[in-house]
């Protein structure tokens, strides 16, 4: 193995961090958040890996993706052990993006984070998805493909899907910049939804970026509980 190589990457590329995630869902108390958890692609994490992540649909959809930011956050911490790090992205559109401000280092695990929140979003997202999960190219880590069957379906997806896109708080922006883009797409959030909730302040931590998110994902499941509708 080289000396600057991650220790969770292995002979096989990615496996060992595949096994990491396995352990640390097995140690997540928020675990039964996740319907499917799994593993697809080439792997290598030269590259990058790419995991979904898709809902049980047993709890609100903002409190599943709180969960899952918990758990990033777990991993972050078990790699920062190991003098690494995770850098997770949402989607193909701002991977470059992410790699250039991270300053990612070849010991880092470079995340694709597919975390969806209903089947709609899913099925635009990686149309091809039935036929990988079916195939050899992809490892079940936690739950069941039969999830989704599942819709989970609110009136908030929009909103749901755009906050996604705020996961970027744990990808290690420039905190200036972190907190602008926080701003900017929670604001929206804010705006569209009549949203009641703090936006960061300028010169916010990552712990304080994070916390406002949390507030605005509460916010849209207080919509959706409000809104009676079917799940």
């Amino acid at each position: 193995m080289r000396a600057n190589q991650n220790p969770f990457l292995e002979t096989k590329p990615g496996q060992g961090f595949v096994r990491l995630v396995g352990t640390e869902l097995l140690r997540f108390p928020e675990r039964n958040a996740y319907g499917l958890v799994g593993v697809f692609g080439s792997r290598e994490p030269n590259h990058d890996l790419d995991l979904i992540f898709y809902p049980s649909g047993d709890r609100p959809v903002g409190e599943y993706l709180i969960a899952h930011i918990e758990f990033l956050k777990r991993i972050k911490e078990v790699l920062r052990l190991q003098d690494s790090d995770l850098i997770p992205f949402s989607m193909l559109e701002v991977q470059d993006e992410v790699e250039y401000l991270s300053r990612r280092t070849p010991k880092d695990i470079f995340l694709h984070n597919l975390v969806f929140t209903d089947f709609t979003h899913i099925t635009e997202r990686v149309p091809f998805l039935g036929d990988v999960i079916n195939s050899r190219l992809f490892e079940t880590i936690h739950g069941s493909a039969d999830s989704l069957k599942k819709g989970y379906g609110t009136s908030q997806d929009f909103y749901f899907f755009t906050l996604v896109n705020a996961l970027v708080v744990l990808s290690n922006y420039p905190s200036k910049l972190l907190t602008k883009k926080q701003r900017h797409i929670l604001g929206y959030v804010a705006e569209h939804t009549r949203g009641k909730f703090p936006l960061p302040r300028s010169n916010a931590t990552v712990d304080e970026n994070i916390a406002t998110l949390q507030g605005a994902l509460r916010h849209l499941d207080s919509l959706w509980v409000n809104s009676n509708l079917p799940k």
